[in-house]
């Protein structure tokens, strides 16, 4: 949502949307319920660490789970882009950021990143809604004004967690200063007016926006200064045709607070200031320059002032870009000095193509901060890239170096030097890439000398009708030893609970404790490996068709320093007594009859995990799993299903001061028909039987599961139903995790059912119920309304997106979860 520079708000939400055009006229509104928090935080990588690195709260609480696609992250001012095969990997639910091996990191580089995180206290709602309004006369004369507004309010009336009267007593008298131990609800709105005018060649633009923000809405103290605002002015003018002069005013009060990011990456960095002391500083800024296009030469250049708070800084801008067919080249400079320090940091690029030698590119960077009462520091970092072309064979090489100097006292000493190198070789098939980086500590104070090894491989080809691919990464770098800690957060609110007979902390949805992985600032070596393959081969000169396809994935970590000493077979990595983490997992499948009556599937799978805790490398979890599956098409239109297998899990356990060896022989059969037209009923059923031979004698334990499934259309309405009864029967009262799989000993049942009536493609409205009862605990209900929404109205079209609304009974254990999306 976009209401101008100080309104440009990103936010992962489900709600309500609804968008119009009607001549020059067009409208947007949303509205939504959601938990998400905004953040940004700022660190320095580590040098031979490509993570994981934890992510935080406002508050700096560690326990928070990101909301997925909501972060963005810049590397020395650059956006990255999210995935395996591109600059970084992260973990929603552990708050973890992984760079790739495509994107080394080591100490001079600067990491920022914006997310959004789970809020554990309020729900929060959220609506805006914007009008902008455009007139152009003869392409020459254009007048575009809009306004906008978007409020943000945490639900005050129904929080997450329960509140006790003298809490909220507290806080009704606490005003804007709030205490570290409470979270109080709070309410932000931002309004923009924005106006561009375009006169042939003189075009002007400005925005101005104000702020309310309520650090606390349970009180009405200190609401007096809740107020803040910020305007922008700018003007372009078209001297000639190639030449064209800009200036652009900035206010912005010390009140204002916006929805988000509003500045670049870099922003604070490239004016050569910090925050200042206190709160509440006016920041004003005024500059103005020069842009010049003449055939193959863009040239930027700008001069201005900005204050912030009593910090006076002063900038310069140069930017000048050259381009041809063969020739690509681009120059960066910038000057930013306040009364105490300066900052220089200048980038060139040169790209120069070819035919036999593809391109060669030339990087020079240099960044010179100087500080008249602290340390000055000097950063260099010279690098060349060249591709050969070899027909079908591509061959690239790479080389870095990284300089750093300190100057105490008026001496240069040489801080640190960084060499990175290597090569790439590129087919039609698909890539390898080899980068290997030396740190070099030149100072103390610098650390010790680390290196580290990057291997990239990927390729994909099909072959005689046979699709093959595969991905493989290799790193050896250095990762953070963690601590494994359960911090008590209150009765009913973690995920874990303390069980006096086992004498161990087990999983628990009304918990008390919360787990937390804490850095301890100490580093191991580790070694890190992730593949995967995928083959598939149709083969349909086989009567009636068939298919056969297989995969494999593997991840693991190992405390190892020397690359050679391990092996690239992903079996070997569970026989080492280094390994930290891992994870295999390979299934084929074969599909026969495909284009009869009668289709069978058969398919086989095999997974293994282990995870041992980095700090003291006691606690080692393995499972196996290995299962087969047969369904096909029988008489009567039955659809059956028949599986069966063996799950195996070891852990060993220091509060237990024994391994757990569950082994688990299980069978599943189902039946699935269609009744009637509209009516279809499956039917399930487990039986599986449970030992743990990790005491003397075994435990032993029975689990028998009947579950069914119903469906049922008729007209515009679909119902949809489960029910299934769990037994497990065991000597034992309490079970390890291993054995219960979350059930309790006895009986255990769990319910849902679904209403859901379509009016259009995109128009549903659906009720759901979900029941569970576990052995002689409580039952709990949770209910849930949700409506999607999709009409047009005349020229008009409306989209509706839902919301989400929890409310939890404070006595009980019934919760309503409604919501429209």
């Amino acid at each position: 949502f976009s209401g101008g520079n100080f309104l440009n708000l990103s936010r992962r939400i489900q709600g309500i949307s609804a968008s119009a055009q009607f001549g020059g006229f067009e409208t947007e509104a949303f509205g939504s319920l959601m938990r998400g928090i905004f953040n940004s935080i700022e660190f320095t990588a580590e040098e031979g660490n490509q993570g994981p690195y934890p992510l935080w709260g406002t508050d700096g609480q560690r326990d928070i789970v990101v909301l997925a696609g909501s972060e963005k992250v810049w590397l020395n001012g650059e956006l990255l882009k999210r995935g395996e095969n591109n600059d970084y990997i992260i973990d929603y639910n552990l708050a973890q950021l992984t760079f790739t091996n495509y994107s080394p990191v080591g100490s001079s580089d600067r990491v920022l990143v914006d997310f959004q995180f789970v809020s554990q206290d309020y729900a929060r709602n959220l609506f805006g809604a914007g009008v902008n309004f455009e007139t152009t006369e003869n392409n020459s004369r254009q007048v575009k004004l809009g306004v906008a507004a978007v409020v943000q309010n945490d639900d005050k009336n129904n929080p997450l967690v329960e509140i006790s009267d003298s809490v909220r007593q507290v806080l009704n008298q606490a005003g804007d200063e709030v205490p570290d131990s409470l979270s109080a609800p709070q309410s932000r709105t931002v309004i923009t007016t924005t106006a561009d005018i375009k006169l042939e060649r003189l075009t002007i633009g400005t925005e101005y926006a104000f702020s309310d923000f309520d650090k606390n809405a349970f009180s009405s103290i200190q609401d007096g200064d809740n107020f803040g605002d910020a305007y922008t002015v700018a003007g372009t003018l078209a001297v000639l045709e190639w030449l064209s002069l800009f200036s652009m005013g900035k206010y912005q009060s010390g009140k204002f607070e916006p929805l988000g990011r509003i500045n670049p990456a870099d922003f604070d960095r490239d004016w050569n200031m910090s925050t200042p002391d206190g709160e509440n500083h006016t920041d004003k800024s005024a500059q103005g320059g020069l842009h010049i296009r003449h055939n193959n030469i863009e040239i930027f250049s700008w001069a201005g002032k900005r204050k912030w708070g009593d910090n006076i800084s002063d900038r310069i801008n140069l930017s000048a870009k050259y381009s041809t067919h063969k020739i690509n080249s681009s120059l960066l400079s910038n000057y930013a000095g306040d009364r105490i320090s300066s900052r220089l940091t200048d980038q060139f690029y040169i790209t120069i193509s070819g035919e036999k030698i593809k391109t060669i590119q030339t990087i020079l960077k240099l960044d010179y901060y100087n500080n008249d009462t602290l340390t000055d520091t000097l950063y260099a970092k010279i690098g060349e890239n060249i591709t050969v072309d070899f027909g079908k064979l591509n061959v690239g090489a790479s080389g870095n170096l990284f300089g750093y100097q300190i100057r105490d006292e008026n001496n240069w000493g040489d801080y640190s030097r960084t060499i990175e190198f290597g090569g790439s070789i590129s087919t039609q098939w698909g890539k390898l890439i080899y980068t290997r980086r030396l740190f070099f500590a030149l100072s103390p104070d610098a650390g010790e000398d680390i290196g580290s090894d990057l291997i990239s491989a990927w390729a994909s080809r099909k072959i005689a009708n046979i699709n093959l691919a595969g991905n493989y990464q290799l790193s050896r770098s250095r990762s953070e030893i963690l601590e494994k800690v359960y911090t008590y957060v209150g009765s009913g609110e973690g995920y874990y609970r303390w069980d006096s007979e086992l004498e161990e902390y087990v999983y628990d949805s009304d918990g008390d404790y919360i787990l937390e992985y804490n850095p301890t600032g100490e580093f191991q070596p580790v070694l890190r490996a992730d593949g995967s393959f995928s083959a598939s081969f149709p083969m349909d000169f086989i009567p009636l068709g068939a298919s056969i396809s297989a995969d494999m994935s593997f991840h693991s970590e190992n405390k190892r320093d020397e690359i050679k000493s391990y092996y690239l077979s992903p079996a070997r990595m569970f026989l080492d007594d280094s390994l930290t983490s891992g994870t295999f997992s390979a299934s084929t499948k074969i599909g026969l009859l495909r284009k009869s009556p009668i289709g069978i599937l058969w398919s086989s799978s095999y997974r293994k995990t282990a995870y041992r805790i980095y700090s003291s490398g006691a606690e080692l979890s393995m499972n196996n799993e290995h299962s087969i599956n047969i369904s096909g098409k029988v008489l009567w239109e039955i659809t059956t299903s028949a599986d069966g297998g063996i799950e195996m899990t070891q852990s060993y356990r220091p509060s237990l001061a024994r391994w757990v060896d569950a082994q688990k022989y299980f069978a599943k059969f189902s039946l699935s028909r269609k009744i009637f037209k509209s009516l279809r009923l499956t039917l399930e059923s487990e039986l599986a039987s449970i030992k743990d031979r990790g005491t003397t004698p075994e435990t032993d334990a029975e689990q028998w599961s009947l579950c069914l499934n119903q469906i049922m259309v008729v007209d515009k309405f679909t119902l949809k139903s489960t029910g299934e009864r769990v037994e497990l029967n065991s000597d034992e009262a309490v079970l390890p995790y291993e054995l219960s799989q979350g059930w309790y000993v006895g009986e255990n049942y769990r319910w849902d059912a679904t209403i859901s009536y379509r009016a259009g493609a995109k128009t549903e409205f659906s009720i759901i119920y979900r029941g569970e009862k576990k052995a002689d605990t409580d039952t709990k209900h949770t209910a849930e309304l949700r409506v999607r929404l999709l009409f047009y109205i005349f020229s008009f079209r409306q989209n509706f997106s839902l919301f989400l609304w929890l409310y939890k009974f404070p006595h009980q254990h019934s919760k309503i979860l409604i919501g429209i999306r």
